[in-house]
C-alpha cells in the first residue's frame, strides 16, 4: 500500500496483510482475517454491519480505521448485445469511472479501469473524452469490480433466462496500466 487511500480502504489490503493488520494493529487473532475476507469477497459486504461474524467491537474498529466505500453507480448505459457500461463514482473525491461487463455463452467479460478518465480519446468511451484525471488506487480497482459483480447479480436476477456467471470470469484492463503492459510486451511481441 502506497498511500493513505489504499491504507484506510479495505479493498487496498492483500489477504496477508488483513492477518498481519489484525494481530499488530487491531490486536485480535489472526482467524478475524478470514472472516473480514469472506465478508469483503465472498458476500460483498456494503458496510461492515453487514459482516455478522465479527463481533460488533471489531466491526466499529474497522469502520473508524478502514471504512467500506463502496463506488457508486451512477449511471448505466446498454447495447443491443447485452453489453453494459456502468459509470460508477469514487467515495474519495467524486471522480467518475466507467467499466463495462461484455456478457458471451460460457463468460462474463469486464473492462476495468485503472485510471479516472484516460488520455486515449477512443470514440466510443465517455472515459477518454474528459482526458486523464489521475490513477485509481488499489482499492478502488478492487471496488470497480466488485460494484460490478454487485449490478451482474441483479441483473441475473432479473432475466427471465437467467444468466450463468454474475461474477466477471475474464477482465480487460485499460487506462496507463494498459499502456505499460502493451509497451513491455511490444518488443517480444512475435513470440506471443
Amino acid at each position: 500500500m502506497t498511500n493513505s487511500e489504499q491504507q484506510t480502504s479495505p479493498w487496498g489490503f492483500l489477504p496477508a496483510e488483513w492477518k498481519t493488520f489484525c494481530k499488530d494493529v487491531l490486536g485480535v487473532p489472526g482467524f478475524r482475517s478470514e472472516q473480514i475476507l469472506n465478508g469483503l469477497y465472498r458476500q460483498m459486504a456494503q458496510s461492515w454491519e453487514d459482516i455478522q461474524t465479527l463481533p460488533a467491537t471489531l466491526r466499529q474498529e474497522l469502520q473508524t480505521r478502514c471504512p467500506i466505500r463502496p463506488l457508486r453507480q451512477v449511471g448505466e448505459q446498454g447495447s443491443s448485445d447485452g453489453s453494459r457500461k456502468l459509470l460508477l463514482e469514487c467515495p474519495s473525491d467524486g471522480e467518475k469511472i466507467e467499466t463495462v461487463l461484455i456478457p458471451s455463452k460460457a463468460r462474463l467479460t469486464q473492462c476495468v479501469s485503472s485510471q479516472a478518465g484516460c488520455n486515449f480519446h477512443c470514440a466510443f468511451c465517455a472515459s477518454g473524452q474528459l482526458g486523464k484525471a489521475r490513477d485509481l488506487t488499489a482499492g478502488e480497482i478492487v471496488g470497480e469490480v466488485l460494484a460490478a459483480c454487485e449490478d451482474a447479480a441483479r441483473e441475473a436476477q432479473a432475466s427471465p433466462i437467467g444468466i450463468a456467471a454474475y461474477v466477471p470470469t475474464n477482465a480487460v484492463v485499460t487506462g496507463d496500466v494498459a499502456d505499460e503492459l502493451r509497451a513491455a510486451l511490444a518488443p517480444g511481441s512475435d513470440r506471443l
